[in-house]
């Protein structure tokens, strides 16, 4: 009986870690959320890209904690073409970005020149989706 009741113990211990966030049940929504990359494959040292459900997309050279509306340099929008790539549509054009997942949680971005970029999710909605 002691030895269920450590047992039973251990396996709530480890199911109480750090959760991955979940995937969302569309393969065509799989890039929302909020990304975060860092190193030195990218332009300004990191990264943190906000891909919102209602085709907003926000970008910031941040570690994506705390973000309101005014920290993000670029909001632009996006939308998929019918082969699946990114398209992100901004002021000087449109932005091209393929997405390619490895788990609910990483994935590689290959932005124009800048292909390859390692992202983590660390969020599947911000805050900043909801602002106007």
């Amino acid at each position: 009986m002691r030895r269920l009741s450590l047992l039973l113990l251990a396996a709530l211990a480890l199911s109480c870690g750090p959760k991955t966030p979940p995937t969302p049940p569309d393969p065509d929504l799989n890039h929302i959320g909020v990304w975060h990359g860092t190193g030195l494959a990218f332009p300004a040292g990191e990264l943190c890209l906000v891909f919102c459900p209602n085709k907003k997309l926000f970008a910031a050279n941040t570690d994506c904690r705390d973000l309101g509306h005014s920290d993000f340099e670029r909001a632009w929008t996006w939308s998929r073409t019918p082969d699946g790539l990114l398209v992100a549509h901004t002021p000087d054009g449109d932005l091209p970005i393929r997405f390619r997942p490895h788990s609910p949680s990483e994935a590689l971005f290959d932005l124009v020149s800048h292909p390859g970029l390692p992202m983590s999710r660390i969020g599947l909605v911000s805050p900043v989706c909801l602002e106007s």
